[in-house]
């Protein structure tokens, strides 16, 4: 299962580091003979699509709950990425605890960016997954289901551990004279990471809507004085609304700058998109395990074209990885001096503690289309990485705004604001994307400039 997030700046999980960006609709063209042809995309989401999810008894009955002091009233739901790279569903150690959920005894390895990780297996459950709007304390709002056998991790993971010394030092150096310890800040920092993966996404459409993200960005750079967005008259107007919005919803997943996520079941029809990608579905785990899994999307035929040479792939559609991957031999094919790298991230996933990735810019991909024309990136981001049977990853930050900041860590600590002014934007390329696995096609509506 390819779920990752980045182990640096946290730029997958929220629009607050992006305030300095400019339009994100630049980058966009037709050309003939290319159905859409998209500039600028840099190494990092913005955001990655996210859902709200409650477990019942595989039998029936009420939902669990945990009681909630905040709120003053029971919580079902929790949230998840939605993750068509990953075969398998998965629950954050800290949630599993607060759900009480029961465990077999049995034990499950998986593989992913950080290497492999052994997991518990659960008893059945039934999950049900809500819109990303969803008020997580209204059972009702929570009809897509079906039956699984989670797999439980065992700890969840201190997200500096994935970050080298040269980083963490400035990090936990201020944390002298505040009775915290490097531990403390790793605990507060530490994300529950569960996951919906393609054993439920075989059986439902998600549609993403990812304008709620410029829709932030617009409110939070008119709040410091850019301009743009729905400022108001003293350039707080927009994000106002905006927070206003989000505390009417109640809602788990929707919060300030995260993209629409809805689902609709299979059989249900939706609106046509511009652009349909076809995809084929493969399973890379013959062998069986003792939890609930699932085929895997990925889209044949992709031209990777670099200088003079060129390569023939298949790419792994990965909504729960925040940036793009290529294997080593992919790369080499490519004529990529590995030697020579000229982007940097460290990552956390599946795997123990976190692993630094080298990344290269590409000159150029071509994605197949049965309708509206093929799609073609020009210089696009990839990350190096060997993980047995996959060529490559499109990560999310191809399919939404992305994000790319070169600064050095003791240069931010001394001026926090000064990372906002190094960020580089990409485009925004779609304003609709439609997941289908039931249907083996991802759907695109291009965004309007």
């Amino acid at each position: 299962m390819m779920q990752f997030r980045l182990g640096s700046y946290r730029l997958s999980k929220g629009p607050w580091v992006s305030v300095a960006m400019g339009p994100l609709l630049v980058g966009l063209a037709l050309s003939r003979g290319v159905g859409l042809e998209i500039n600028g995309v840099q190494p990092y989401a913005l955001d990655q699509p996210r859902v709200p999810a409650l477990l019942t008894p595989a039998s029936g009955g009420a939902p669990l709950w945990v009681y909630s002091e905040l709120h003053e009233q029971r919580l079902f739901a929790f949230d998840c990425f939605l993750d068509t790279g990953a075969s398998r569903m998965v629950m954050s150690r800290s949630d599993r605890d607060a759900l009480k959920l029961r465990a077999t005894g049995q034990s499950v390895e998986d593989f992913g960016i950080a290497g492999t990780e052994h997991f518990d297996v659960s008893i059945p459950y039934r999950m049900y997954v809500g819109n990303s709007a969803a008020n997580p304390a209204d059972v009702k709002q929570f009809t897509h289901g079906i039956q699984c056998v989670l797999q439980l991790r065992r700890s969840d993971q201190n997200p500096l551990t994935a970050l080298p010394k040269s980083l963490t030092g400035p990090l936990t150096s201020g944390l002298e004279g505040t009775g915290l310890s490097s531990q403390d800040l790793g605990d507060m920092l530490t994300e529950a990471v569960n996951i919906v993966g393609t054993p439920f996404l075989r059986n439902y459409v998600a549609i993403l809507d990812p304008r709620p993200v410029v829709s932030a960005l617009g409110a939070v750079i008119g709040m410091l004085g850019g301009g743009g967005g729905d400022a108001g008259g003293d350039g707080f107007g927009g994000l106002d609304k905006l927070l206003g919005q989000l505390e009417k919803s109640g809602s788990a997943s929707a919060s300030l700058g995260r993209m629409k996520v809805d689902l609709v079941p299979a059989n249900r029809p939706y609106a046509a998109t511009q652009i349909v990608v076809p995809l084929t579905m493969q399973n890379l785990e013959p062998k069986p395990v003792p939890v609930t899994k699932s085929d895997l999307p990925f889209v044949s035929n992709v031209v990777l074209s670099h200088g003079s040479r060129s390569a023939r792939v298949s790419l792994l559609v990965d909504t729960g990885g925040g940036m793009s991957l290529l294997s080593s031999r992919v790369a080499q094919q490519l004529g990529v001096d590995l030697r020579r790298p000229q982007l940097t991230a460290f990552v956390q996933g599946v795997g123990k503690g976190g692993t630094e990735l080298k990344g290269h810019w590409i000159g150029r991909a071509t994605i197949p289309t049965t309708k509206g024309g093929p799609l073609v990136y020009n210089r696009l981001p990839f990350y190096i990485a060997d993980i047995a049977g996959i060529d490559g990853t499109i990560g999310v930050n191809m399919l939404v705004p992305s994000v790319y900041m070169d600064m050095d860590m003791n240069k931010m600590m001394e001026n926090p604001m000064g990372m906002l002014t190094s960020m580089k934007n990409g485009p925004m390329p779609f304003s609709r994307i439609v997941i289908d696995l039931p249907r083996q096609q991802l759907g695109l509506d291009p965004a309007q400039g």
